[in-house]
């Protein structure tokens, strides 16, 4: 079975023939906002971070489950990305990659319903899973033929060129409408962890207190 150091050796090797600059960041895998302590929440274990020319990538292991149900695993997947954008420039969050190793022996027809739901869920942020098989060649290739590495030119000038630096927080403020929050409330919220990765509120505690504060404005 292919090891998730061997799967980003893969992935930087590409890069590197197709001519996309390849370097470690290692605030892609930071177990804390910048800034911050570090908190007791459910991060993924393995984990690798590098951009990939102007991608920032992080780079998971993604386990079977008996319950063929990758939740958990997804839930902190998406709080490794959150804590990875306070590490990126704004302009580069909605380039965020998550690429995921598949780690089981066989993969059946539920489990495989189950990655292409994780990989349909854009949310967060793109995620692609390399489900490896014999040729392994074979199977990468096929692997970066979904990917922007399979269009060198597009690593090195992303679609984010002209792109507007609060579209990232119109996106989260409508997804947040979407789970139920008021329009209000959802700009309340955007407006409040911004102000968090600025030092206010001071304390998790504090941030917890303004978001469920935030939850009953109307207007």
């Amino acid at each position: 079975m292919i090891k998730l150091t061997e799967f980003g050796d893969l992935l930087t090797e590409r890069a590197s023939t197709t001519g996309i600059e390849v370097r470690s960041d290692s605030g892609l895998i930071a177990n804390s906002f910048r800034g911050r302590e570090p908190s007791d929440i459910g991060l993924p274990s393995q984990k690798l971070g590098f951009w990939l020319g102007a991608y920032p990538v992080i780079v998971a292991s993604l386990v079977p489950t008996t319950t063929l149900s990758f939740e958990q695993q997804t839930k902190a997947m998406h709080a490794q990305v959150l804590i990875a954008r306070s590490y990126v420039p704004v302009q580069h969050v909605v380039d965020m990659h998550l690429f995921l190793l598949f780690r089981g022996e066989t993969l059946g027809d539920e489990q495989a319903a189950a990655i292409d739901k994780l990989e349909r869920d854009e949310a967060i942020c793109r995620k692609l899973v390399f489900i490896p098989s014999d040729p392994i060649g074979a199977a990468f290739d096929a692997f970066v033929d979904r990917t922007f590495l399979a269009r060198p030119w597009g690593a090195q000038k992303p679609t984010t060129k002209g792109f507007q630096l609060d579209q990232p927080a119109a996106l989260v403020q409508e997804i947040l409408e979407k789970q139920g929050l008021s329009a209000a409330a959802a700009k309340a919220w955007v407006s409040i962890a911004d102000s968090y990765q600025e030092g206010e509120p001071s304390s998790p505690q504090e941030l917890v207190n303004a978001l469920v504060a935030a939850m009953d404005v109307k207007s």
